[in-house]
């Protein structure tokens, strides 16, 4: 394992471990306005086990990074870790898909517009927010995605298979906006990286010289 994929693989997760509480917020707060939205409209017991998995889950990741909070980043914790944030990902992801899953058919014309919206939310702004990993961004978006899309199919009519594929070219600019943030993203690492070593090379000399 090279000096510069532990390099990576540390700022990857420093990078998301920064925006995890405000991210897993969004997510309460969005099942929130979601369920207030369908509650006259789905079966309240359908709608409060989805609402129920999404807190959990948010909180057990809040909480694991509350215990983590003073843990160094060393290289075989952020291999974990990033393995961990990865499966997490795609369960989120996977609940998310649900809501439209689930929902969609049942809800009226206005709460599927309401619906649509903050499933499109939480699907851009939760995958550029992982891009620094690329396996979370693509197992989050991936696994929200394919339930929408199998929803969509489902209802059988050209419009909803015209928006399943529109879920999917969305799904694919997001990864090609995900695919160049993390280039450039480990680029910049590399490059500092190089740029560090280099300047500390010209000192030893310098100090030998002298």
């Amino acid at each position: 394992d090279s000096e510069d994929a532990a390099l990576i693989r540390r700022e990857q997760m420093r990078y998301v471990l920064t925006q995890l509480y405000l991210m897993m917020a969004l997510n309460i707060v969005n099942a929130i306005f979601m369920a207030t939205s369908l509650a006259d409209a789905v079966s309240p017991w359908l709608l409060g086990g989805w609402f129920t998995a999404i807190v959990l889950l948010s909180l057990v990741a809040v909480h694991a990074r509350y215990r983590g909070r003073h843990r160094p980043l060393d290289r075989n914790t952020s291999k974990r870790s990033i393995r961990r944030l990865t499966v997490h990902s795609g369960i989120r992801g996977f609940i998310w898909g649900l809501a439209i899953a689930l929902f969609f058919a049942d809800a009226r014309a206005t709460e599927q517009l309401i619906l649509a919206s903050i499933a499109a939310g939480m699907l851009s702004g939760g995958t550029l927010a992982l891009a620094a990993i690329p396996s979370a961004a693509l197992a989050y978006g991936g696994c929200m995605m394919i339930p929408s899309i199998i929803r969509f199919a489902a209802m059988g009519t050209l419009e909803y298979f015209i928006l399943a594929g529109f879920v999917l070219t969305f799904c694919g600019c997001l990864s090609l906006i995900c695919a160049h943030f993390y280039r450039n993203f480990a680029g910049q690492l590399i490059a500092r990286q190089a740029a560090t070593e280099q300047a500390a090379t010209i000192s030893l000399l310098l100090n030998d010289y002298e």
